[in-house]
């Protein structure tokens, strides 16, 4: 089973490599993010056979690796259902591809 910590993580000042960080208003603002929500979601949606729509950015954080692993939260909506997943992704170094480590349904809420 896949471990899913680095979803919930304070703030933490000073630098350490290898430490799992929340991202900037600026990374967090990033379309880079919100794509790889989107191919998680795209992933989730194939294995599922569902047909949730990507909504918004709920939080992400990131470590440095060989590359960057993301952990995001994210809401999607599927007609009366609005969803929120957290998904693990490496976005690989030199912009060599993606990976998508994890991908889950956290909660569900009815609308």
């Amino acid at each position: 089973m896949l471990k899913k910590c680095g979803f919930d993580v304070q703030k933490f000042e000073g630098k350490t490599p290898g430490i799992i960080v929340p991202c900037t208003l600026h990374e967090f603002n990033s379309p880079r993010i919100v794509e790889l929500a989107k191919q998680a979601l795209l992933l989730y949606n194939d294995t599922n056979n569902t047909n949730f729509e990507y909504d918004c950015l709920v939080k992400a954080n990131s470590k440095l690796v060989a590359g960057r692993i993301y952990y995001i939260t994210f809401e999607a909506l599927s007609s009366n259902i609005r969803a929120t997943f957290r998904a693990r992704v490496w976005k690989k170094i030199m912009n060599i591809g993606s990976e998508i480590q994890f991908i889950e349904k956290f909660s569900e809420t009815f609308e």
